[in-house]
């Protein structure tokens, strides 16, 4: 586990050869279990940014995105030790890559906005 760092909204660019559903993870602080809530539907070479708290993360929850790919596999990325701030200006970028059947999703960094 590396620092944590806290954001804002949750940015993801589909770079991967497919169509997929982007979805915000969340734990808010206290609960047991992620919550997943779909944000957009991205083709390739599409991005969106999405504000978790405007589907129900609280300030504190640790952080994660997930894809659900057109006609192959669900993914999702936890690692990047993010949690919601709603007063951070700062953003969590995501990338996903590869095939219908081999996915990636990775995190790239944080970045001021």
């Amino acid at each position: 586990m590396g620092k944590t760092e806290s954001v804002r909204d949750l940015f993801l660019r589909n770079q991967g050869g497919y169509s997929c559903d982007m979805y915000v993870r969340f734990k808010n602080p206290g609960d047991e279990k992620w919550t997943e809530a779909h944000t957009s539907k991205l083709t390739l070479g599409e991005t969106h940014t999405s504000n978790p708290g405007k589907h129900g993360a609280v300030d504190g929850a640790q952080l994660g995105v997930a894809i659900d790919i057109d006609l192959g596999k669900h993914v999702h990325n936890d690692s990047a030790d993010l949690v919601y701030m709603s007063d951070s200006n700062a953003r969590g970028d995501f990338a996903c890559s590869g095939t219908t059947q081999d996915p990636s999703l990775g995190f790239t960094g944080v970045c001021s906005g």
